[in-house]
């Protein structure tokens, strides 16, 4: 309760202040006490109270949405790690170079059924970077098999009755480079570390659907959706204690492996849905195809397998396209890649924005395709590292003035409604829960935002309304704070931005 009075009285001040002139970036240390604006002041203030660590340093930056002139400007310019506000930067660079329209395209290849429904052949499913291949965009998206089983029941109708060779996933629109640089080696199994690939089927990921017993400390059960043997799961997940409110479950894969470990405690009788990145989606997309052509009695005689290198395709006659499937247009997925915060949907955006731009197809090809974006429209800033396009690296360094500016672009340009539309708001994607105080109703309806979190960092930018009614561009940034401060860095951002859309300091 005095956290809040005190909470409470720095806002009446701050209310009560005037119009702050043009901000100029004010550096920040704890060795180094700011001199500035009262509400600089403030800010400094209750990044101090939060405590979060000696090493912990943060930045911030917001500038009207019109004019771009700056009113909080605390080490703005100092290069910090950014976690997810790197997708700011790839939407961007991918809604300008790949356009809202563009959709990705899926076929499925061989040669034509003779007239005893024979492929003589391979079928070859070729990947075309789609990640919202499998149940997401479907109208039934609880059925993971639905597309492939959608595509056997067309063939099936074609009189397919038996291919003689395998099933081959085609992952060579990309390199082979399905894992970058700063990724955590034992977060590889966890979902928001799928691997990228041109060959994507329910993005990357198996469903593991658990069921926790009543008793504390015995074995949670699990079944696997879809329920081909392409994952070795081996679990030590139990029953929790009875005061469990939240499960608490990792996933370790082994090298270039599908052994997984389970390990952690569920709430005792509950059940969690969730899911566990796999390795060579392309030849889990080709299991998956093969199993549902089993289940429309088309027999396949070999297997499933992957092609990940450009030269292990054998030249092929007498091939033809027998489906073409395509993704919904990016405009549409742009709310799983921003508001969802999707790492697979940013990463596959970035490898398409490479190849769009005659650059290779890797994670260095997505930097240098969008490094020189960023300097073509003046937006580049010193500093920037960006070894992937999601933000999953701990290598990559961003300022909090880049991710403004990338901003500002976005809100005058002609794709202003769908970016801004496409971040998070309290209560909905992302931010589903966060903003839930009565403390923070002033931004309900006035905040739309992107979150970033990594180990050691909390990030949000996006744009936020006033209670003048004005429109501000914001990015704040803390790094290094005491592992267990995240919640407390967390709730500093959060009120931050509170802080900041009801003070009279800015007009």
């Amino acid at each position: 309760m005095i956290r809040h009075l005190q909470r409470f009285a720095v806002l009446l001040i701050l209310l009560g202040c005037g119009v702050a002139a043009r901000a100029e970036n004010v550096p920040y240390t704890s060795e180094n006490p700011v001199a500035g604006d009262p509400l600089t002041e403030a800010l400094v203030r209750e990044f101090e109270a939060a405590s979060l660590g000696g090493k912990c340093t943060f930045s911030i930056a917001v500038i009207d949405a019109d004019s771009g002139v700056p009113y909080v400007q605390i080490n703005a310019d100092k290069v910090m790690r950014p976690a997810s506000l790197v997708k700011i930067i790839t939407a961007a660079v991918a809604l300008d170079v790949l356009g809202p329209d563009r959709k990705f395209t899926t076929t499925v290849e061989g040669p034509n059924p003779d007239r005893k429904g024979v492929v003589a052949g391979n079928l070859v499913i070729r990947g075309g970077g789609d990640p919202s291949l499998g149940p997401r965009f479907q109208q039934d998206g609880s059925d993971v098999m639905g597309v492939l089983n959608d595509w056997a029941g067309k063939l099936a109708k074609r009189g397919v009755k038996r291919v003689t060779g395998n099933v081959i996933g085609n992952d060579m629109r990309y390199a082979d480079d399905p894992t970058a640089l700063g990724w955590e080696k034992m977060e590889l199994a966890q979902w928001y570390s799928a691997e990228v690939s041109a060959l994507c089927y329910n993005e990357n990921t198996i469903d593991v659907i658990w069921k926790a017993a009543g008793k504390t400390g015995e074995l949670a059960s699990y079944t696997l959706q879809p329920t081909v043997k392409y994952v070795n799961l081996q679990s030590s997940v139990r029953s929790g204690l009875e005061s469990q409110v939240k499960p608490r479950v990792r996933y370790f894969r082994f090298g270039e492996s599908n052994n997984v470990r389970a390990r952690g405690t569920l709430p005792p009788e509950t059940m969690k849905h969730d899911f566990i990145a796999v390795h060579d989606p392309a030849r889990y997309t080709a299991e998956l195809f093969s199993s549902a052509l089993k289940e429309k009695k088309i027999v396949v005689e070999k297997g499933a397998i992957s092609q990940r290198v450009v030269g292990d395709e054998a030249p092929t006659t007498d091939t033809v396209t027998l489906i073409t499937h395509q993704s919904p247009p990016l405009s549409e997925m742009l709310s799983t890649l921003l508001g969802v915060s999707h790492n697979l949907y940013a990463e596959v955006f970035l490898r398409e924005t490479a190849l769009a731009s005659q650059e290779a197809p890797t994670f260095q090809g997505g930097f240098q395709a969008v490094s020189r974006w960023l300097r073509d429209k003046r937006l580049y800033h010193t500093g920037l590292v960006l070894v992937d396009g999601s933000g999953l690296s701990s290598i990559d360094r961003a300022s909090a003035v880049q991710f403004v500016d990338v901003l500002r672009h976005e809100y005058n340009s002609p794709n202003r409604q769908l970016f801004l539309g496409s971040l998070a708001t309290p209560g909905r994607l992302s931010l589903k829960n966060r903003f839930e105080g009565d403390e923070y109703a002033p931004l309900r309806d006035h905040l739309s935002a992107k979150t970033g979190f990594i180990s050691g960092v909390h990030s949000l930018a996006g744009r936020f309304r006033n209670h003048k009614d004005s429109e501000y561009l914001f990015a704040i940034i803390v790094n290094d704070y005491d592992a267990d401060r995240t919640v407390a860095a967390r709730d500093f951002v959060d009120h931050a931005v509170l802080m900041m859309q009801s003070s009279n300091i800015l007009p």
